[in-house]
């Protein structure tokens, strides 16, 4: 019996020349596992036939065992994977909440101590306006009253506008500064020097304002 896949020169050999068999195994193989069968003096191939189909059967069976025994293998590895993965990203969106809640608590802190400035610049600029108006009772050239009262009246406005009691402007909730949306919030307000003073008032540093 020669195989159809045979090289030209073994097709071309004489029909007396020993034939073999073979099992074609792609597994490790395994010294229980007949493989092969050749034609050897006094046994012709052909004598060995029922030898080889029960080699053919056992070796289908191990095979099949075998392929079973690999698919096992893997689903264990893709399940120890999947749970990997899953510790992964659990431990990941622990470490992300926690850094999130970082980033507010000092953005909390950081608004706590800008509306501190703003209500101690506020009464500030009110003790200001009141000292002003006493000063220039007495000043041997006093401001008009109406010039008084234009000026007091603009600068007890930008307190109003400052004081974050007034305003509530203390009440209102913290972003997390690391959300899509606050970051293009904040590419968004970029604007010239001369808007930024139109929009807000002057603001001293907290360090040296509050010495």
């Amino acid at each position: 019996m020669r195989s159809n896949y045979s090289a030209p020169s073994d097709i071309r050999r004489s029909a007396s020349d020993p034939l073999r068999f073979q099992i074609h195994w792609h597994y490790q193989s395994t010294e229980s596992l007949k493989l092969v069968w050749d034609d050897v003096p006094g046994v012709s191939l052909e004598q060995s036939l029922s030898d080889i189909v029960v080699g053919i059967i056992v070796a289908g069976e191990m095979k099949a065992r075998l392929g079973m025994l690999q698919g096992h293998a893997r689903r264990v590895e893709h399940k120890a994977y999947v749970i990997r993965e899953i510790q992964r990203r659990k431990d990941e969106a622990i470490r992300e909440e926690q850094e999130r809640q970082a980033r507010i608590e000092q953005s909390s802190i950081d608004k706590l101590l800008s509306d501190a400035v703003d209500l101690r610049l506020a009464n500030d600029i009110r003790g200001y306006v009141a000292a002003v108006r006493s000063a220039n009772l007495n000043a041997p050239e006093p401001v008009g009253e109406e010039q008084m009262a234009e000026w007091a009246s603009w600068a007890l406005t930008q307190a109003e506008r400052i004081d974050p009691v007034r305003s509530k402007a203390f009440l209102e909730p913290v972003v997390d500064p690391g959300e899509p949306a606050a970051r293009s919030q904040s590419r968004a307000s970029y604007e010239s020097e001369d808007e930024a003073h139109a929009r807000h008032p002057w603001h001293p540093n907290q360090k040296w304002y509050m010495r």
